[in-house]
């Protein structure tokens, strides 16, 4: 035992280096092959992680921005009278009796001045092809017979060759009116540069003012239910047309109310049918001989002969008073039993005593027919595809069509959304000639707002709203406006 022990004791074996060599480069290897399985792990996480960031950056970033001002289209424009006219007589821009704008044009006509064109103003090129009525505000200083005046529209400089000539209404002395008078041929009218004044026959010595020409399609200024040129049927001592005492055209109607009228109608006019369903309010001028408090009058609709049974009954709410004409604006409401109304009267809600009223022009509300703007791809964005689809039943609404466009473009008020409306393209400066919208190209872009003006809320005056485009890929371009107080041809909405 004792021998055992000793020679345990006495033994000297150990590790050598090429031992302690192995288990190092086994320690090695494993260290690496683990570090190496968790940089690969974390390497694939980070890249998955950038690739989630930039797919969120793709989802949000615009692929799409505007360029410029957004542009309203309201009622066509020829001539807004701001320059004075070239003219055969004194012709001068009078900036302090005017209609509208910054000036009239003022054409002092002498004595004797005979049959021959008065004067003329060259304009930029209008397209009136689409209007069915030319609508001016003229003043003179003496009355003017009916068919004595005449205006004026040529497609060549300085009215040489006139494609309409068109009669003007009778003109009472030192009183701005409102004329719309039709046009002939409307197709002859795609390019007019030149507006003039004709005498058909001598006028005498007079001063006339013209101001603030627009061409009329009946849809922006809203259907016109009556022009109040015919008298009504009446319940009161008298109603006749007055030539002498209108806001426009050549007559309004005069209802000559006897004292302690029974509420009830006061008089209808049937009328050829028209639709107003589309349509937020009535509009109308009104003038009282006397003071008439507000809600006294009502306006009545009715789709039966005789205004027997109204389907719409509109109090107007605003007081008259006496000796002055008054637009007035009533809203209608739920319009949808309006489709064909073929009778409009005015009732008393309450007896308005002994008094006259005239009545003139009553119509639906005015409206913005487009919106235009001009969009340029964004900053390293995707191409943006800009394939039309064309709005082959004209309702202005794309959804109804067999779609070959991917950018949608939708309209919101306070009162509607109306998804995927029609538009159409315009290309500005430089681009290659496909329906790309690429790095440093800009497109026009025109979008139909028939939806909403023929809808239950057309945009009119002072209104928010807001115009969404959707391309296929980025965030949405939402664009929000407010239109002015008064509608124009042309409204820059900054």
């Amino acid at each position: 035992m004792l021998k055992k022990l000793r020679r345990a004791l006495k033994d000297q074996r150990g590790i050598t280096g090429l031992e302690t060599a192995i288990i190092l480069i086994a320690f090695v290897v494993v260290a690496s092959v683990f570090a190496y399985t968790v940089l690969s792990a974390g390497i694939f996480s980070s890249e998955k992680g950038k690739e989630t960031v930039y797919s969120g950056l793709e989802g949000t970033r615009g692929t799409v921005e505007p360029k410029g001002s957004v542009i309203a289209i309201g009622p066509l424009v020829a001539d807004n009278c701001d320059a004075a006219w070239a003219a055969e007589v004194t012709a001068t821009a009078d900036t302090t009796d005017k209609h509208a704008g910054t000036a009239s044009a003022k054409l002092d006509i002498a004595a004797g001045f005979g049959t021959n064109l008065i004067a003329y103003h060259d304009v930029t090129s209008v397209d009136l092809s689409a209007e069915t009525n030319i609508k001016v505000w003229i003043k003179s200083d003496v009355d003017v017979s009916e068919n004595v005046l005449q205006l004026l529209l040529d497609d060549t400089a300085g009215c040489a060759s006139p494609v309409e000539t068109i009669n003007i209404d009778a003109i009472t002395a030192d009183s701005w009116t409102e004329h719309t008078i039709p046009i002939g041929t409307p197709a002859n009218c795609n390019a007019i540069i030149s507006v003039g004044l004709k005498a058909a026959s001598d006028p005498g010595a007079v001063i006339v003012r013209l101001d603030d020409i627009k061409g009329h399609d009946g849809v922006e200024y809203g259907p016109t239910v009556d022009e109040c040129e015919a008298s009504w049927t009446d319940r009161v001592t008298a109603t006749t047309t007055d030539s002498s005492d209108k806001k426009e055209g050549a007559a309004s109607v005069e209802l000559d109310v006897v004292g302690g009228f029974d509420p009830g109608l006061i008089a209808h006019r049937d009328i050829t049918s028209v639709d107003l369903s589309g349509q937020s309010k009535m509009s109308l001028w009104i003038k009282a001989s006397a003071d008439v408090s507000g809600s006294t009058l009502q306006l009545a609709l009715d789709d039966t002969a005789g205004c027997a049974s109204p389907v719409k009954t509109l109090s107007i709410t605003d007081a008259l008073t006496a000796n002055t004409w008054k637009h007035v604006e009533v809203d209608l409401g739920d319009a949808s039993g309006c489709t064909a109304i073929v009778s409009v009267g005015l009732n008393a809600a309450s007896d308005p005593g002994a008094v006259t009223i005239n009545l003139d022009l009553v119509t639906g509300n005015e409206a913005v027919r487009e919106v235009v703007l001009i969009i340029a791809n964004a900053v390293n964005g995707e191409p943006t595809d800009l394939t039309e689809t064309a709005d082959s039943n004209n309702n202005g609404l794309l959804s109804d069509e067999t779609r070959n466009h991917v950018v949608v473009i939708s309209y919101v008020d306070q009162n509607q959304r109306i998804n995927d409306i029609a538009w159409t393209k315009q290309w500005r400066g430089s681009n290659d000639n496909d329906d790309l919208l690429e790095l440093n190209e800009k497109a026009e872009i025109t979008i139909d707002l028939t939806a909403v003006y023929k809808g239950s809320n057309p945009l009119g005056a002072n209104t928010e709203f807001a115009i969404e485009v959707k391309p296929p890929k980025g965030s949405v371009l939402n664009i929000e406006r407010t239109t002015p107080a008064n509608l124009d041809e042309i409204m820059n909405l900054r």
